[in-house]
C-alpha cells in the first residue's frame, strides 16, 4: 500500500525528520530523545535545564534533551510501525522493531524483576535511578503493546507484549480504584505514591482508560478481574456524565481519544459512540467562539491565549482522537480530514534551521502566521517533543491519508 494524498507526503516529511534530525540516532537503536530544545530567546530555558538535565547542543541555539522516555519511544514505535504497514516501507517496520528493542531489552526502562516497584512498570526516563511511575506515561505503555499485539502476532511473539501489559494494567486498574473519588472532585491522587497524577483531569485519567478498556478484551468475562476492570470503566464514564462540558479544550482532546479507543471495543463500542458525540460538540463549540478557527490554548504546562495552537497538549491529541474515531465512524472524518489539513501546512519546512525540517514545534501562533507563542518548562513554541507532539501527529495523518485513499473500506485493527 501506499499513500499520494497530500497526508501520506506529511507522514513522510515527519518520519524523515526522525531519520535526519538529531532527536533519533542509530536508527532508533538507543531510543528517541524526549524533544528538541531552541534555547534562543527562550524565557524558561534555565528552569528547562535545571529539570532536565542531560542534554547534549547539536548546533548554536539547539541541543537534545536526551533522556529517553518510555512513552515517548513508545508513540514513536507505532508510527514507524504502521508507516512500515500503511505506506509499504519495510525501512520503516525495521526502524519500529529497533526501538521496540530499545524499550524492551536495551533500555532497562521495564521493570522486569525489582519487587520494590510494580513488575510490568515503566520508570519515566532512562537517566533516573529511582521509580518514578506517571499515570498516564504508563498507560500509554500498556496501549500501544496491547495494539501491536493484535495487529501483529510476531510483535507478541518477540516482546511477549500481552504479558508486560497486563500486568501493568492489572496495577492500574488497583490504582484507579484506590485514587478514584468523585465525592472529592480534585487532588484524586495516588494515596500510596506510586504513581504521579491527578485522576480528575482527562489528561491522567483518559490514557489509564483506554488501557483499561483494551485490557478488558483480554480477559474472561466471569473473572473477578473483569468485573473489576468494568466497573473501573463505568465509574469513570458515570463521572463524566455531569463533567464533560466544564472541561478546557486540552482536557476534552484526551477524551475524544478515549471515545474512539472505546469505539474498537466491541462491549464498550456504544458507550465510545456516545461519549464522541458530546466531546466533539464541545470540540466544535471552543472552535466556533473562538475568532482564529481554533481550539484555544488551555492548558496550564504551556502558553494560554484563543491565538496559540498548542501542539503538545491540545491539538496533537485532538487530531489523533478525531482519526482514531473516525476509523468506526466516518462522520468524524471532516474534521479530523481539516485539522490534518491545517497541521500539514504548518508543518515545519527547516527554512531557518535544516534539523527541524519535517517537524512540528510546540506551539504556532494563528494571529502572526508563525511557530511562537512563548515558553513554559515543557510547553511552548520551543520545546519540539518526539512524542506528544511528533508522533501522534503524524500517526493521525497516516490514518487520516489512509481513509482518503479507502473512502468504503472499514479499517480493523
Amino acid at each position: 500500500m501506499s499513500m499520494t494524498n497530500p497526508f501520506g507526503e506529511s507522514a513522510r516529511k515527519n518520519l524523515q525528520w526522525f531519520r535526519e534530525s538529531p532527536i533519533m540516532i542509530g536508527g532508533g537503536a538507543w531510543g528517541v530523545g524526549e524533544r528538541i530544545l531552541l534555547t534562543q530567546d527562550n524565557e524558561a530555558l534555565e528552569k528547562i535545564r535545571a529539570g532536565f538535565p542531560v542534554s547534549l547542543s547539536y548546533a548554536p541555539g539547539l541541543e537534545v534533551l536526551e533522556q529517553r522516555r518510555s512513552d515517548c519511544n513508545f508513540q514513536a514505535a507505532l508510527l514507524f510501525w504502521l508507516a512500515g504497514v500503511l505506506l509499504d516501507s519495510p525501512q520503516d517496520r525495521k526502524t519500529a522493531g529497533d526501538l521496540l528493542d530499545f524499550l524492551y531489552f536495551r533500555s532497562g526502562l521495564l521493570n522486569k524483576m525489582d519487587d520494590r516497584s510494580v513488575i510490568g512498570g515503566w520508570t519515566w526516563t532512562h537517566i533516573q535511578r529511582n521509580f518514578n511511575l506517571w499515570m498516564d506515561d504508563n498507560a500509554w505503555c500498556c496501549v500501544i503493546p496491547f495494539l501491536l499485539a493484535k495487529m501483529d502476532p510476531g510483535l507478541e511473539e518477540r516482546y511477549s507484549l500481552r504479558k508486560w501489559a497486563k500486568l501493568l494494567a492489572s496495577d492500574l486498574r488497583r490504582m484507579f480504584n484506590r485514587s478514584f473519588d468523585p465525592a472529592k472532585e480534585k487532588d484524586m491522587e495516588d494515596p500510596e505514591k506510586i504513581y504521579a497524577g491527578k485522576l480528575e483531569h482527562p489528561h491522567w485519567a483518559g490514557p489509564v482508560q483506554c488501557a483499561l478498556v483494551l485490557y478488558l478484551e483480554q480477559l474472561e468475562p466471569q473473572s473477578a478481574e473483569y468485573a473489576a476492570v468494568e466497573d473501573a470503566i463505568l465509574r469513570y464514564l458515570h463521572f463524566l456524565e455531569k463533567k464533560v462540558e466544564t472541561y478546557n479544550a486540552s482536557e476534552l482532546c484526551y477524551l475524544m481519544l478515549l471515545a474512539g479507543v472505546m469505539m474498537f471495543v466491541p462491549l464498550m463500542e456504544a458507550r465510545g459512540r456516545e461519549l464522541a458525540q458530546r466531546v466533539y460538540r464541545e470540540l466544535g463549540r471552543r472552535i466556533d467562539g473562538n475568532p482564529y478557527g481554533i481550539l484555544p490554548a488551555e492548558h496550564d504546562e504551556a502558553p494560554l491565549g484563543p491565538e496559540k495552537v498548542d501542539l503538545i497538549y491540545t491539538v496533537n491529541f485532538c487530531v489523533l482522537g478525531l482519526a482514531v474515531a473516525a476509523l468506526q465512524d466516518r462522520q468524524y472524518q471532516g474534521a479530523a480530514r481539516k485539522m490534518a489539513l491545517f497541521l500539514s501546512e504548518i508543518q515545519d519546512d527547516g527554512s531557518d534551521r535544516p534539523q527541524l525540517r519535517g517537524c512540528w514545534r510546540g506551539m504556532y501562533d494563528a494571529k502572526l502566521r508563525t511557530w511562537g507563542g512563548g515558553n513554559c518548562y515543557e510547553g511552548g513554541a520551543g520545546s519540539i517533543y518526539s512524542g506528544w507532539t511528533n508522533a501522534p501527529i503524524a500517526i493521525a495523518q497516516l490514518l487520516v491519508g489512509w481513509m482518503e485513499d479507502h473512502p468504503d473500506t472499514p479499517f480493523s485493527l
